[in-house]
C-alpha cells in the first residue's frame, strides 16, 4: 500500500511539475484583495485557503463524475482485462486506443488504460512516468492541436489517476 502511495505521488508530482504552481483564480485573487486591502499576509492566506477549497470541490466533482462515466469504467475493466493477460498485452491494446482516438472522449479512455498501465507495472519500462508523460503529450497534441493538447492533457489525466486510484482501492 505505502509502494503503491509513493507511486501515485510521483506520478502527481511529475504531472504537476510542467505546470508549476496552480494559479489563483482572478475571481478568488480580487475577493480578497477587496476584503484585506494592504494586508498581503492575509490575502495570501485567503488565496491558499479559497483555491484548496475549490480544488477539493473539483476532485469531488471528478470523482462523481468518474464513478458514474461508463466509458471510463469500461476503460479500466478492460485495462484489468488485459493486463490479466500480460502487460504486452494491455501496451498494444493502449497503441491502438491511442492511434485510434480523435476525440476528447476517445482520448481519455487511452489515458484511462495508460495510467492503469503505469501504477500496475509500478512505473517501469515502457510505462515509465516520463515515457507515458511524452506518450500523452504527443497524443494530446496530435488530437487537440499544440496550443489545446498540453491543456486538455492535465485536466484528463487528473481524471484518469482518480479513477484508477478509486478502481485498485474497491480491490
Amino acid at each position: 500500500m505505502l509502494n503503491k502511495l509513493i507511486l501515485i505521488g510521483a506520478i502527481l508530482s511529475s504531472t504537476a511539475c510542467s505546470s508549476q504552481a496552480q494559479d489563483v483564480d482572478p475571481d478568488v485573487a480580487h475577493e480578497c484583495a477587496r476584503l484585506w486591502g494592504a494586508d498581503y499576509h492575509m490575502q495570501l492566506f485567503c488565496r491558499k485557503q479559497q483555491m484548496r477549497a475549490k480544488d477539493e470541490i473539483r476532485a469531488q466533482n471528478f470523482e462523481n463524475a468518474l464513478k458514474g462515466s461508463s466509458s471510463t469504467q469500461q476503460a479500466i475493466a478492460l485495462a484489468r482485462k488485459l493486463y490479466a493477460k500480460g502487460i504486452g498485452e494491455l501496451n498494444r491494446s493502449i497503441d491502438g486506443c491511442y492511434s485510434g482516438a480523435s476525440t476528447s472522449g476517445q482520448y481519455q479512455i487511452c489515458l484511462v488504460m495508460d495510467t492503469y498501465a503505469q501504477i500496475r507495472t509500478g512505473a517501469k519500462g515502457r510505462n515509465g512516468a516520463q515515457v507515458t508523460e511524452d506518450r500523452q503529450i504527443a497524443q494530446a497534441t496530435r488530437i487537440f492541436g499544440k496550443t489545446r493538447g498540453e491543456t486538455a492533457r492535465h485536466s484528463i489525466v487528473g481524471e484518469a489517476l482518480l479513477a484508477v486510484i478509486n478502481d485498485l482501492d474497491l480491490k
